[in-house]
């Protein structure tokens, strides 16, 4: 089982080590400087009026993360999932989306949830 833990103060250590692979970042960010930095992160999220920042944890481990971000007012957009390599495969993810969007109904007020992968981004097509 795993669980969820809010970044609300935005560990970058974390993030730093989850986004370590190059290939990685660059499919949940394309066109993201590498390593992660925290200044283009910060650049970023600094767009939006809310964002949440979910880290998920097994077995007293960081495995995972997502962002959630507002676009508009009424609609909130899953970005930057990332899921450690030791674990993919396993349907994980799968959970993480769903605590994903429970949390996002329980924080947020939107009319649309959404997610958007890049057409290069084949690892996600194919989950």
């Amino acid at each position: 089982m795993i669980e969820i833990v809010l970044n609300h103060t935005i560990d970058y250590e974390i993030l730093k080590n989850l986004y370590a692979d190059k290939d990685d970042l660059q499919r949940a960010w394309p066109g993201a400087k590498y390593p992660l930095c925290i200044n283009e992160w910060n650049d970023f999220l600094s767009t939006s009026e809310k964002f949440g920042s979910l880290l998920y944890k097994k077995d007293g481990k960081y495995i995972g993360h997502i962002l959630l971000k507002s676009r508009e007012q009424t609609q909130l957009y899953i970005c930057f999932v990332i899921l450690d390599k030791t674990y993919r495969g396993q349907g994980i993810i799968y959970e993480m989306l769903r605590l994903a969007e429970k949390y996002a109904r329980e924080h947020f007020s939107f009319d649309r949830l959404w997610l958007h992968v890049d057409p290069e981004n084949h690892p996600a097509i194919k989950a």
